[in-house]
């Protein structure tokens, strides 16, 4: 979370911001997954690259102890698109080398599939205290899932990966998505209670939820009618129109309606209600927003940043 023109210690009052940079350790996917605009023949079709190519574990250790001298507080490890007996062997080989370099910046790894017992045994080890590994079953329905092409393993699965995860103190974050097509109501409340009990069952871990947004190149751009979608940007120019606008909220707008399904205002004031992590508020959290909107735009936030930092000199 970013506001323009807000100094950084006002910023990490406001919002517990911290510095964080990613780290790519590779380009290209196996993967086709409906709403994503980096999938394997999204890949294709806007740079012409029909395979996976890594970073070397010399090279990805270089950037992250680059971050660590720049002041960052995290990093995150994204892309996971290779067998998992490579993928022990390749992220071991990293984290052994953080830890032999004692580099301190917490870390985040994105996993597509569930880390072996091997891989969080050596993950656990690593000396940022901060650090986390983020799974993404998208959603707990398997047959929505298969339909969008993010099923990678069942609720049973990630709930004995949690309980590992949770003996060796290790921490997760799951993420989860809204607005996928031939999703229902009864999906997204199922959605809720689900999350409702993990979270009471595990402590180590917290949640994510995002409401989707049209991606140029993924196959609900490419291929709309085959998802039942009628999109509200296509071109490059309704991308560039639509993102040049800076009131724009780009996490509450999917860009696109949904044959049979719960409609996109619906869906944005079900994602308030439930998912926002910030507030928790229910069905206050709208409010709330508008709120911190209104107060934004008249400069409360601004005034009230130099009112702390004349404080502070005084």
């Amino acid at each position: 979370m970013h506001m323009p023109g807000l100094s950084e210690p006002f910023q990490r009052l406001l919002f517990g911001w911290h510095k964080t940079f990613q780290v790519y350790i590779g380009r290209g996917c196996v993967h086709e997954c409906s709403y994503c605009g980096g999938s394997r023949e999204a890949h294709t079709l806007i740079a012409g690259r029909t395979c996976v190519a890594l970073r070397s574990v010399d090279s990805i250790v270089s950037s992250i102890r680059d971050l660590e001298r720049f002041g960052f507080d995290s990093t995150c490890l994204a892309l996971d698109s290779f067998p998992l007996t490579r993928a022990d062997d390749y992220y071991i080989a990293i984290f052994d080398e953080l830890k032999r370099l004692n580099v301190s910046l917490d870390i985040e790894v994105e996993r597509y599939f569930l880390p072996s017992a091997r891989f969080i045994e050596s993950f656990r080890e690593l000396p940022g205290k901060g650090s986390f590994i983020t799974l993404s079953p998208h959603t707990q329905n398997a047959d929505l899932g298969r339909k969008n092409g993010l099923y990678r393993y069942s609720n049973l699965a990630i709930e004995n990966c949690l309980d590992l995860m949770e003996t060796k103190n290790v921490n997760s974050l799951l993420c989860f998505t809204c607005g996928l097509p031939f999703e229902t109501r009864a999906d997204l409340e199922e959605m809720v209670n689900y999350q409702r009990g993990l979270r009471k069952k595990y402590s180590r871990m917290r949640f994510k939820t995002c409401l989707i947004e049209i991606e140029p190149g993924s196959g609900m751009s490419r291929t709309p009618g085959l998802y039942g979608l009628k999109l509200e940007r296509s071109s490059f120019a309704d991308y560039y129109r639509y993102h040049s606008q800076p009131a724009q909220n780009h996490w509450l707008e999917t860009g696109y309606s949904r044959n049979t399904c719960p409609d996109h205002g619906e869906v944005s004031e079900f994602f308030c209600r439930h998912f926002c992590e910030r507030f928790k508020a229910g069905r206050l959290s709208p409010m709330i927003c508008n709120t911190l909107a209104a107060m934004w735009r008249v400069g409360a936030f601004q005034t009230l940043d130099r009112v702390l930092a004349l404080k502070k000199k005084n």
